[in-house]
């Protein structure tokens, strides 16, 4: 992995404890869903995109997404 690749795994790490208000290192989808409140994203999208987001990044269908899934999406996704 180049040190680039490391600087953005590290700020979205960031990111993610960002969203985890509880920090149990998983995010469901009420602690997403306020984070994209507070971020301003309307009641149409923020549903869109809590779908789409747990869709596509909780792998193991728990409900939650963990910060491996929330990584691994991320990297597979700029590949």
């Amino acid at each position: 992995m180049n040190p680039s690749s490391e600087n953005e795994i590290r700020k979205l790490r960031q990111e993610f404890k960002m969203v985890d208000k509880n920090g149990d290192g998983r995010v469901d989808r009420n602690e997403m869903n306020n984070f994209l409140r507070n971020r301003g994203v309307d009641d149409d999208h923020r549903a869109q995109i809590l779908e789409e987001l747990f869709s596509k990044c909780d792998e193991d269908s728990n409900g939650r997404i963990e910060i491996d899934e929330f990584v691994s999406f991320y990297v597979d996704t700029k590949n």
